[in-house]
């Protein structure tokens, strides 16, 4: 599954350079053991390596590990309600993005702008400076995304 366990930050594009060049491939199986001359994986496929890096323990952090505080009070992110998917609860004049994991990424991104714009422009009519989404207790609550990859968990 593709959309398990994949995130590639390549600052200086020099990864993209050896995929389009063929120099270097990206496989998506798990790995049953090592071999002599590479690894073998579960669909039962040896892989030739020279070197084999290994990708794991990479932990993605709420909001980049900054530390969200609201009238002096530390913000738990996971006692909140997202409104909107962009949105905290009780936290005001705030938003964020997190796109689609099963689609493109800048769609999401694309719709939260334009909310956070329509909203924006209705406190500037109003002559509002705060909006605070509220949480209703009765809600049924679910995750912010449904992802399964470990670094999200």
């Amino acid at each position: 599954d593709p959309w398990d366990q994949r995130l590639c930050a390549v600052p200086d594009g020099d990864l993209f350079a050896a995929l389009s060049s063929g120099r270097a491939s990206v496989v998506t199986d798990t790995i049953q053991r090592f071999t002599a001359g590479g690894v073998l994986l579960s669909s039962g496929e040896e892989l030739k390596a020279d070197l084999i890096v290994t990708a794991t323990g990479f932990t993605l952090q709420v909001m980049g590990g900054a530390e969200l505080v609201v009238d002096g009070e530390p913000v738990a992110f996971s006692e909140r309600m997202a409104y909107k998917g962009m949105m905290l609860s009780g936290v005001p004049n705030s938003a964020f993005t997190v796109g689609y994991t099963n689609s493109s990424w800048t769609l999401k991104a694309d719709l939260v702008s334009e909310y956070v714009c329509r909203i924006l422009n209705y406190m500037d009519a109003g002559g509002y400076t705060v909006q605070v989404p509220r949480a209703d207790p009765a809600m049924e609550r679910h995750a912010l995304l449904d992802f399964g990859a470990g670094y999200i968990q």
